[in-house]
């Protein structure tokens, strides 16, 4: 008795860790909608993959999947809307592994993917949560996921095609379908605002719709999606990671039905930023055209106008440094630029990026120099051919004294061996 209850604290951690923790402590499930029905072979059959996060918030989710190869194959996935990055996406052979994140916490019961399931060959067909599955917590990056209590489906594959459906009212406008042999892109449009954009394009058949953005060319870590089949595509891009002024690179892509797949070559957009003005006057005060103004840290030129006045377009918030450059040296000053300061540039959708003209600002900076210094020193032509005969000068100088130098040491004749003393003379008398 006395060494049960020895053991009695001992066993109560044990309960507590194996029945009671699991409970609280991994509350996040995945689930597949619908968890099952049939799927033709020859056609393909979205199937959600779904986060319920059982109270928690999290930051990200990372699904691993595994498949009947040999009755299924994946036809495509598409990114859901809860998690804007994308970390990971791969499938084939059997194993399914999608991770995705997002800036902002996500709870609640959201949409992490959409798989385009496709018939292989008829039999019954099961698809399964397995290990690697994550979701951290937003709090403290640790692990959420109950993979135990996450739900797989089992679908039945069917040889054939889809029943047909019943004839619509006259009224509905049937699918024209997709009877084309490539998948082709038009007439890309962006529009930009301040803190967001605007992504349309047009496909020669219904599609589903991408956008992956990042901000250098093929490295793209966020994106937008509807697995939707349209001819007609529209994403807008929102995420706290965007502010105005800031760059983008973009890339579309879109899948139909049949599995054709088509993309677009790198875009770049711009969100509309502020106006920033820099003005140059001479010591008395007076404005000095035709000067040279930089603006970092990204370098950006402009040249003063009439005013004196260099303006920047679509400049993002935060501390840049104006530069002037003079022929006594450079002069510059920080500019503090925010909402308060500048007004935004008005929106002009352009295809493929976005930029505008603001209102009338005032300078943001003054900065003075000597209106005899205006432009940087440079050498007129008889100049520049007097600095060359110099240097060819001493050029040849130098030349001609090093060549005297190893003659004289090449004509010295060497050191005679010295003379042997003739033998000492004993006089005696």
């Amino acid at each position: 008795m006395k060494r049960f209850l020895k053991l009695l604290p001992i066993l109560s951690i044990a309960i507590f860790i194996f029945f009671i923790l699991p409970k609280t402590s991994f509350a996040s499930t995945f689930y597949l909608s619908p968890g099952g029905g049939s799927v033709y072979t020859g056609g393909v059959t979205s199937v959600q993959i779904r986060l319920s996060t059982g109270g928690d918030a999290v930051n990200g989710a990372s699904a691993y999947l595994s498949y009947p190869a040999d009755k299924l194959d994946v036809a495509w996935v598409s990114g859901g809307s809860a998690f804007a990055i994308e970390a990971e996406k791969s499938f084939g052979g059997g194993i399914i592994k999608v991770s995705r994140g997002s800036i902002n916490p996500v709870s609640g019961d959201v949409n992490v993917a959409t798989i385009g399931f496709k018939g292989k060959s008829a039999g019954s067909a099961a698809v399964s949560f397995i290990g690697g599955s994550a979701a951290p917590r937003a709090s403290d990056s640790s692990d959420s996921l109950n993979l135990g209590g996450s739900r797989g489906g089992v679908y039945n594959v069917v040889a054939g095609g889809a029943p047909a459906k019943p004839a619509q009212a006259s009224s509905t406008k049937a699918s024209p379908g997709n009877n084309i042999a490539q998948l082709l892109i038009s007439d890309i449009k962006a529009t930009a605002s301040v803190s967001s954009a605007t992504i349309a394009w047009k496909t020669n058949g219904e599609a589903d719709s991408v956008v992956e953005y990042g901000l250098e060319q093929d490295k793209y870590f966020l994106n937008a999606s509807d697995a939707k089949l349209t001819l007609d595509h529209s994403l807008k891009l929102e995420n706290a990671f965007l502010t105005p002024g800031l760059k983008l690179h973009f890339r579309i892509k879109s899948k139909d039905a049949e599995g054709h797949e088509t993309s677009s070559e790198d875009q770049i957009l711009q969100l509309l930023g502020y106006q920033v003005k820099v003005k140059v006057v001479d010591e008395a005060g007076n404005p000095l055209s035709g000067v040279e103004v930089w603006l970092y840290s990204e370098p950006v030129k402009a040249v003063t106008d009439a005013n004196g006045e260099a303006t920047f377009d679509n400049v993002s918030p935060g501390k840049h440094l104006a530069v002037v450059k003079s022929g006594d040296g450079d002069r510059s000053t920080e500019i503090e630029v925010s909402a308060d300061s500048a007004p935004v540039a008005a929106s002009e959708a352009l295809p493929g990026t976005a930029s505008g003209t603001a209102a009338t600002v005032k300078p943001a900076a003054v900065i003075k120099i000597s209106s005899a210094a205006k432009q940087p020193v440079t050498l007129g032509v008889p100049q520049q051919i007097l600095a060359v005969l110099v240097i060819t000068i001493i050029l040849a100088a130098a030349g001609a004294v090093v060549i005297l130098k190893r003659r004289k040491k090449q004509g010295s004749p060497p050191n005679p061996e010295p003379y042997p003393k003739p033998p000492a003379v004993n006089n005696t008398s």
